[in-house]
């Protein structure tokens, strides 16, 4: 009742669940003025809601904690799919998730530009849109289906390296590290010319873990409520890769 906006358990009820959830968009404070840029970030293969965890002995947020009490949390969402490519999928289309189907990047509506594709609506506002994945976007045909989707560019690994003049040396194994693609996004911001749209999935949280030897990684010891959620391996595997 609590995640739904109900002050307790007797206020619960199917109509105020429904207020709770409808979607609400305040007015601008300055209609006439600059537009902001709007940044939407996806961490690869996070898995596990490990968030209120957090704490000095399980600095899972790191430095990010010290802002995390800053910023909104937003607790009434539920995710569509079980996988990266199903996320995107939602993300991408606008439209909810199909079960026992195959996801639209691979299917044969992949070829289909939908109405609902909110980079289609900030297209049309008059932003630039753009999909930048730390691999390389020919995975699971991010490359074709995301164009469709109102995206003016679609860039993965080759594109950060290339603009950050970047060889062998900045690249995991099928992907870059995650310092290099905030580098990239901090450039696209910077000579922004209009508003930027800009939907981002990270890569270096995701098997196999490899990090830039100069980054000194934290020290996890995860409570023991989450003893039977993660496997031994995860504090020296891809939670440091957070």
């Amino acid at each position: 009742a609590e995640w739904l906006g109900c002050a307790d358990s007797e206020d619960f009820s199917l109509e105020n669940a429904r207020a709770a959830l409808a979607a609400r968009t305040p007015e601008p404070l300055n209609p006439e003025g600059p537009r902001p840029h709007v940044v939407l970030m996806l961490m690869e293969s996070l898995g596990v809601h490990l968030v209120p965890h957090h704490s000095p002995t399980f600095p899972v947020l790191d430095r990010f904690g010290e802002h995390w009490p800053e910023g909104w949390s937003w607790r009434r969402g539920l995710p569509e799919a079980n996988s990266t490519v199903g996320t995107v999928s939602v993300m991408g289309s606008g439209l909810p998730n199909r079960p026992n189907t195959t996801y639209l990047p691979q299917a044969r509506l992949a070829q289909i530009s939908f109405r609902t594709a909110p980079a289609a609506q900030f297209h049309a506002a008059g932003y630039e849109t753009i999909f930048v994945y730390g691999g390389n976007t020919t995975w699971r045909k991010f490359d074709q289906f995301l164009p469709r989707q109102g995206f003016d560019r679609v860039e993965g690994l080759p594109a950060i390296h290339a603009a950050l003049g970047l060889g062998e040396e900045g690249q995991a194994f099928w992907k870059t590290y995650d310092e290099n693609l905030f580098a990239y996004l901090h450039q696209i911001l910077r000579d922004a010319k209009r508003p930027v749209f800009l939907v981002v999935l990270t890569a270096t949280n995701h098997p196999p873990f490899e990090w830039l030897e100069r980054f000194g990684l934290p020290t996890l010891t995860p409570p023991p409520e989450l003893a039977g959620v993660l496997d031994s391996g995860a504090p020296t595997g891809r939670l440091k890769g957070i």
